[in-house]
């Protein structure tokens, strides 16, 4: 019966009315039954491996594509793109991932292996060859393709600060700019700008505007950070020469201890403030523990722009100085060292 079935399918296609495509599958049973046929004594009225079908009569490979080379900075995922595809239009099976070569020493993870996309972790700087080798449905093998992975080390940011005008009179505002900075990478930066006047370090732009109140001499510091921690500064000098006039308006008092004048002190310190009168003022030094180590006086020295060294040495320590008129305290923090 099994006979007499093969002999009808080999003259069906032979006659042309085997309407479906004929697989490879197929194409090796006909040959099987050519053989089995001629067994019998039987000679095939037609050469079996003449007959013309439509359809794919042998199994092509699939092809392996591991996409394009990645560019990734130290300790980021590299992300790679496979692509398998069938001439025969079978599905892909079987994804394999491998890592043929590495700089000696590395330190590397492969994620994902056996899907399409891959992901590499690598914490050395080098170049990272991998090969992606895919299987159909037939579990026919492609010839393996590859990509290469270069990783590099983290570049960090480069700082660049300018002002204008360089010298002011106190209480004039200087325009600060720091838009030429720029990350190798071309990544987002973070600015920090810090005064030396005694002002709070101030998280803003790339550009930044501020007012000296005091004369001097001052550094202004710009920090600069990329998105992975790498970080780089510069900074300008500013003077700042006496005023010319103070108007005695309330919002001038201030109490400001010199950042480099100094700031930490190694023992001598100048305190410089503001007075919008002549009322009684006090101006006291005291220590961690809320002791007053200074008392003076000051409301006696009138409004305006005043400068006034502290007496004697201060022991290594945190003093705070506390300013006070009208019921308007300000509060400043000095450091002295050894």
């Amino acid at each position: 019966m099994r006979l007499r079935s093969s002999i009808i399918l080999v003259i069906a296609v032979a006659s042309g009315s085997l309407l479906q495509p004929v697989t490879a599958e197929s194409v090796v049973q006909l040959r099987w039954i050519s053989r089995e046929v001629s067994s019998f004594g039987l000679r095939p009225s037609f050469p079996v491996d003449n007959v013309s079908v439509s359809g794919t009569f042998i199994s092509r490979p699939p092809v392996a594509n591991a996409g394009p080379d990645v560019d990734v900075v130290t300790g980021d995922m590299a992300i790679l793109n496979g692509s398998g595809t069938s001439p025969d239009g079978d599905r892909i099976l079987i994804w394999s991932w491998r890592v043929l070569a590495y700089p000696e020493g590395s330190m590397w993870t492969l994620y994902t292996s056996d899907q399409a996309t891959a992901q590499l972790m690598a914490l050395s700087p080098g170049d990272y060859l991998l090969s992606l080798q895919v299987a159909d449905v037939n579990y026919l093998p492609s010839l393996p393709d590859s990509a290469t992975v270069h990783v590099r080390d983290n570049q960090p940011p480069v700082a660049v600060a300018t002002a204008h005008p360089g010298t002011v009179g106190a209480g004039e505002t200087v325009h600060f700019d720091g838009s030429q900075s720029y990350d190798p990478e071309g990544g987002p930066l973070t600015y920090l700008w810090v005064f030396s006047d005694g002002t709070p370090a101030l998280f803003a732009g790339s550009t930044i505007s501020h007012a000296f109140l005091y004369p001097g001499d001052f550094d202004v510091n710009l920090l600069v950070t990329d998105e992975r921690g790498a970080y780089n500064s510069n900074s300008v000098m500013i003077t700042v020469t006496p005023p010319t006039s103070v108007e005695p308006r309330p919002e001038h008092l201030q109490l400001v201890l010199y950042g480099t004048r100094p700031n930490p002190a190694t023992g001598l310190f100048t305190v410089w403030f503001t007075l919008p009168s002549a009322e009684t003022a006090a101006l006291e030094v005291l220590d961690v523990a809320g002791r007053r180590v200074v008392v003076r006086e000051v409301g006696s020295l009138g409004p305006g722009l005043h400068q006034l060294p502290m007496p004697g040495r201060f022991p290594p320590g945190l003093y705070f100085v506390r300013l006070t008129q009208g019921g308007t305290t300000r509060v400043r923090r000095a450091v002295v060292l050894e």
